[in-house]
């Protein structure tokens, strides 16, 4: 067994600073990207920010951005939106919806398949996979096709 060094009293351990952030929420951005969860992401991101553009903005700005935003909903533009949060609400519950159903297969699929290798007695059990220890041949199976009758002639 090896041992591991001791770590020196007086040295203080790691500090997730901002550089540490940074790189943690750019990898989470583009891992909701590369899994096609970008719009709630970006929903998700402009509710965070909007408290801190308000408190931001100066107290004299912050009434009149307050009611031009309260008349742009009330507006008919408005709807698109509200579409728009709809939208990324229902996302978020099909993509966490999506999410239990695979682990709820994913787990019914673990159950059988340990039941199969690791069943009761008078089953069969498999110790080894023929095809992963290189017994098994690889062989393709065509069916006999026989040529089309000729017209007018004889057929051997």
């Amino acid at each position: 067994m090896a041992k591991s060094s001791p770590q020196p009293e007086n040295q203080s351990p790691s500090r997730y600073g901002g550089w540490d952030y940074a790189r943690d929420l750019t990898n989470h951005v583009f891992a909701l990207i590369h899994t096609g969860q970008v719009f709630p992401a970006f929903g998700l991101l402009l509710l965070l920010l909007s408290p801190v553009i308000g408190y931001l903005l100066p107290e004299s700005e912050r009434a009149p951005v307050l009611y031009e935003l309260l008349a742009t909903i009330r507006s008919s533009s408005g709807i698109p939106y509200l579409a728009l949060l709809g939208v990324i609400v229902g996302a978020s519950w099909l993509i966490r919806r999506q999410g239990q159903m695979y682990r709820k297969e994913i787990d019914r699929l673990a159950a059988i398949r340990s039941e199969l290798m690791h069943g009761e007695q008078p089953r069969t059990l498999i110790k080894e996979h023929r095809s992963s220890a290189g017994e098994q041949v690889k062989s393709v199976i065509l069916p006999e096709i026989s040529p089309p009758p000729q017209e007018g002639g004889s057929n051997p």
